[in-house]
């Protein structure tokens, strides 16, 4: 007898199961798809790639640098963890936004997602939609992308930032029974249903985040949610969770020719202490990590994250130039026309001018906030942009700031 109650109750666990699965399936379907715009700013466009269409945005004057956003692959990604940081970095660069292949509102198609399919994509995109050098910025499994890119297409790649690259120096763990069982179109359906419920769902945003399960808000768990909710988005998620999108970068780091930035979440940082070791890798730069910020410091202090991208460059332009005359300052010419009245005239427009440079502000990455321009001094950057170029009067660091005309 006990035998048999033992039996019933494990059928009766199986039945359960098995309804429970069904539901959640069914709950799936019948909510997919989903509405899902794009919260970017810019303006929208489709890039007919080789395996689907490519949505992305752009923003930014057309004869500014261009800057290429590239974001983490996930359960539920998309270009939205770039919003924070596209009209910032557009007032100084051509900012380019795509959603990457079966994410966001680009295409799903049911294929063999590779880290090998996204390194293709993006050296694509910069021959035929940039085409034209830029600096690649990118977060999670995309910074291992763009060092690929960088080496494969040196010509492409100007410069290369990194936003909390913890994955950079991880080993790539695949769990190829999920890539089997994902190979059935019915068990991925399945398995993704029960992926993208919203307790999981949840869960394991938070958990790739280092966040706590309460501190993501529900605008964007529900814009995620949104994104997982797409036809065929199961495909390239699942290829995520399986390890099967990983790549390992270790031996190409120190081959990298072109300069790169780091800029760490200090939280990542500091409680990891096998990537603080490793982090200066020549010739990768480490910023100053950012305090209070963790994995996706671009969404939590994008400020910071912008004006240590933009004193980067600054410094690029200045050692550029320390070797040929790439930067010409102007200097004020005031030519004198005959009478007193005219060379007063002149005089106050010099003062006036003079009183204004020193009104320039421009953010402080040691400050952490805004200052006025100490001794400001115009200058004409490579690419023959005006900008405004000063001290801190707090800390002395040097400030920088585009200007129009």
């Amino acid at each position: 007898p006990g035998i048999v109650h033992l039996l019933r109750r494990g059928l009766k666990f199986i039945f359960f199961g098995l309804v429970g699965i069904l539901l959640v399936t069914l709950r799936y379907i019948v909510k997919t798809p989903q509405p899902l715009k794009s919260f970017l700013p810019g303006n929208d466009h489709i890039y007919k790639w080789t395996h689907g269409h490519i949505f992305y945005k752009v923003l930014g004057q057309a004869d500014a640098p261009p800057l290429l956003l590239l974001h983490a692959p996930g359960i539920g990604a998309s270009a939205y963890e770039m919003c924070p940081l596209m009209e910032r970095l557009a007032q100084h660069y051509r900012v380019y936004a795509p959603d990457l292949l079966g994410f966001g509102l680009s295409d799903h198609p049911g294929m063999v997602y590779t880290a090998d399919t996204y390194v293709k994509l993006g050296r694509d995109f910069l021959v035929e939609v940039i085409g034209q050098p830029a600096t690649l910025l990118a977060s999670g499994l995309s910074c291992n992308y763009s060092i690929t890119i960088a080496l494969d297409a040196p010509d492409l790649c100007k410069r290369v930032v990194l936003l909390s690259p913890t994955l950079l120096f991880a080993h790539s763990q695949q769990r190829l029974w999920l890539a089997r069982m994902a190979k059935d179109p019915l068990v991925a359906l399945v398995l993704y249903s029960i992926v993208t419920t919203p307790f999981v769902l949840r869960w394991i945003v938070a958990r790739e985040r280092a966040v706590g399960y309460q501190a993501l808000s529900q605008a964007k768990l529900e814009y995620i949610a949104a994104a997982a909710h797409q036809l065929g988005g199961q495909h390239a998620a699942l290829a995520y969770l399986a390890g099967t999108l990983d790549l390992d970068v270790t031996n190409q780091l120190e081959r990298l020719t072109q300069p790169g930035l780091i800029v760490w979440g200090a939280n990542v940082l500091y409680q990891t202490r096998a990537i603080a070791s490793r982090c200066a890798i020549a010739p990768l730069k480490e910023a100053t990590p950012i305090q209070d910020a963790g994995v996706h410091v671009q969404e939590e202090c994008p400020d910071e994250v912008v004006a240590s991208i933009l004193a980067w460059s600054v410094e690029g332009e200045h050692e550029k130039a320390s070797s040929s005359p790439a930067v010409q300052v102007q200097e004020p010419v005031v030519l004198l026309e005959e009478g007193v009245q005219q060379e007063q005239e002149v005089e106050k427009t010099v003062a006036v001018s003079a009183q204004s440079a020193t009104q320039v502000e421009a953010y402080c990455v040691k400050c952490r906030q805004k200052r006025l321009m100490q001794n400001a001094a115009r200058v004409v950057t490579k690419n023959g942009r005006a900008a405004m170029e000063g001290q801190c009067p707090v800390c002395g660091t040097k400030l920088f700031r585009f200007i129009a005309g």
